[in-house]
């Protein structure tokens, strides 16, 4: 469905950029900038004293990554601008308007943007040859890990452009606080990301820096390059990682894909049912592989910490990937699913907590309690239905206070906007609370705001170590406040209504 517009797409784009006199700039700055990253990593890998194993890998790594680099550079900044519809003079705000099918339009410039950026790569191969050359690395394996980390720009490509529309434009094209990345903006973001995955790569040897090596080597293209000779092993099992980086880009960019053409108006049953199922079995392998990692990286004997931890982090970044690729949108914000949309997040939690445990106990041989595990796992449960509660209390409240600012925003938009202002603040306050109160155990000066933080919901956060009826106490006591919530706002609503 939509291939024919997908191509007619690309064709166009392709086209219309072929001649871009700013991307032929961006070219030959992209082209200086490598030679003299080439030139310098280069002198450092030669100079350093053999002994400096750290300044010698991170200066060859680099230097071997740029065509990955310069590529990830590439499509974070073409891609909003494909997406976006943007010319010379201005933005094209009825494309979508047109007969385009929205799947074909996102996937033909998703695919744009990777085929503009490996003229990015080709320019810089070679630097990257020559890198290759100083350690002996043949050509066949050099050729199979500059196309892994092509494989991952779509992943790239895919993700901005769903992240172009953070709000859903139900009644307009028009654009609603757009991710915008200028060609400068997105080099300096790709430095960024490289420097940041080079030091890591160069601490390999600290337990935790494998597990998050092989994680983010499936999103980014340079760590794609860097660990396509490796193995994924968890427990006794084994698979390459060019593997898993081919199963997991093409999987996301298609998951990503579907998602924006939904977030267009596309609003296919198929399409949800393909972004929850299949998008969901990415995400818990994705989970499962990692916490086994982490697990066997771990050298403690308890693996409590590790299913506490897990789970926390997996639930933090799964109900972001919820809203962002898998069309579970939160409380109000799609009025045809209703509250179907809340209890898939309650199992999509649930089946995060029995992929932890699961691995934890078969994959690596370190089993969990069944009964800490499942304390811990309602307790989490609880923290969510508390937000989604909040949640739905603010869009109620907004609803019925007159906007004079907008006079003509529809309610749709306002609930759509107030997911974002309250549901990523409940989430980003419950990540600093859990590390506000982990530092008020490090500083011993500060025991009374400890005890003080165990008396509030957020009390079951303070420690990975507690007994599990802790946390099933804890647990009771979230949901007697989200009760609680419910009620007040039933009751004002019954009041309100015999006004």
């Amino acid at each position: 469905m939509g291939i024919a517009d997908a191509w007619l797409v690309l064709r166009f784009e392709l086209r219309r950029y072929r001649r871009w006199r700013p991307l032929r700039r961006w070219l030959a700055a992209a082209v200086l900038t490598g030679g003299v990253l080439s030139a310098v990593a280069f002198l450092m890998h030669t100079e350093a004293n053999p002994s400096n194993r750290v300044m010698r890998e991170l200066s060859w790594s680099g230097w071997y990554t740029l065509p990955a680099l310069m590529g990830c550079a590439a499509v974070m900044g073409l891609t909003p601008r494909l997406v976006g519809d943007r010319s010379r003079y201005g933005t094209i705000d009825d494309l979508y308007l047109t007969e385009l099918h929205p799947l074909g339009s996102v996937v033909g410039k998703v695919l744009a943007a990777w085929v503009l950026a490996w003229v990015f790569v080709v320019a810089m191969l070679p630097f990257s040859a020559q890198a290759a050359a100083v350690v002996g690395i043949t050509p066949l394996q050099w050729l199979c890990d500059v196309a892994c980390g092509v494989i991952v720009l779509p992943v790239v490509s895919a993700l901005i452009a769903r992240l172009q529309w953070r709000v859903v434009p139900l009644h307009t094209p028009k654009r609603l606080r757009p991710l915008e990345l200028t060609p400068f903006s997105a080099t300096l973001w790709a430095l960024l990301l490289w420097v940041i995955y080079l030091t890591l790569y160069t601490l390999g040897t600290v337990p935790i820096a494998q597990p998050l090596l092989h994680l983010l080597s499936l999103f980014l293209p340079f760590g794609a390059m860097l660990m396509a000779s490796a193995l994924w092993e968890v427990g006794s099992w084994q698979a390459p990682m060019v593997l898993v980086i081919i199963i997991s880009a093409l999987g996301w960019a298609i998951v990503l894909c579907v998602a924006t053409a939904q977030w267009l108006g596309w609003w296919s049953q198929r399409g949800y049912k393909f972004q929850r199922i299949f998008g969901s079995g990415l995400y818990l392998g994705l989970v499962a592989l990692t916490s086994g990692m982490v697990a066997q990286a771990t050298p403690t004997a308890s693996t409590e910490p590790i299913y506490y931890n897990g789970l926390l982090l997996s639930g933090l970044m799964g109900y972001w990937i919820a809203h962002l690729a898998l069309g579970l949108y939160g409380v109000g914000t799609h009025i045809r699913d209703g509250w179907g949309v809340v209890m898939r997040k309650w199992l999509l939690l649930w089946a995060t907590a029995a992929t932890l445990w699961g691995t934890l106990a078969w994959g690596v041989g370190k089993p969990v309690p069944l009964g800490y595990a499942v304390s811990v796992a309602f307790y989490f449960w609880s923290l969510l239905v508390w937000v989604q509660v909040f949640s739905l209390s603010t869009i109620i409240r907004q609803m019925a206070m007159p906007n004079p600012r907008e006079p003509s925003v529809s309610t749709e938009r306002i609930k759509l906007e107030l997911y974002f202002g309250s549901h990523a603040s409940m989430v980003f306050a419950f990540f600093t609370a859990y590390v506000y109160l982990l530092l008020l155990q490090v500083r011993t000066w500060f025991l009374p705001l400890y005890y003080l933080g165990l008396a509030t919901p957020l009390g079951g956060l303070l420690s990975a170590r507690f007994p599990g009826w802790v946390y099933l106490v804890y647990g009771v006591y979230v949901f007697g406040i989200a009760g609680y919530i419910v009620y007040w706002e039933t009751r004002e609503g019954y009041r309100a209504s015999s006004r």
